[in-house]
């Protein structure tokens, strides 16, 4: 019996040796495959790292309410706007149609957690918008 038609017979086989010969193929570029997913995970903990974050005393509806006054104050064109008992959300557009979005979960029992981002890692912007909302609240 051939080895493709063992192949052939055994899907699981088949699969073992096409990534065998992928690691053969594909291993001295291995570290650059590395570098590449590692710059992937850098950007997206960038990302999420780029929020500016507090919680409040307030349902998300009304952080989500204060958190339109404020954008609208700063005149922020407002693109959306949801929200429940367990959570919320508000999307506005700058001047520079950098996105900006305003997120409301709900946490233990009268608390949010409000979490702010402009653009994509815009901190300064993300906290003078949260200080807005923030000063609604009060």
């Amino acid at each position: 019996m051939t080895t493709r038609s063992r192949c052939a017979r055994s899907p699981v086989l088949f699969a073992i040796l096409r990534a065998a010969l992928a690691l053969v193929l594909l291993g001295p570029a291995s570290g650059c495959l590395l570098l590449a997913a590692g710059a992937g995970v850098g950007a997206g903990a960038v990302w999420y790292d780029s929020a500016a974050r507090e919680e409040v005393a307030a349902d998300p509806a009304r952080v989500i309410a204060a958190a339109a006054e404020a954008l609208s104050a700063m005149d922020i064109r407002i693109t959306s706007r949801e929200a429940s008992a367990l959570d919320g959300e508000v999307v506005g557009r700058t001047a520079r149609d950098e996105k900006v979005q305003v997120i409301a979960k709900s946490k233990i029992e009268g608390r949010t957690q409000v979490e702010v981002r402009v653009g994509l890692i815009d901190d300064d912007a993300a906290r003078r918008v949260l200080d807005a909302v923030l000063e609604r609240l009060r």
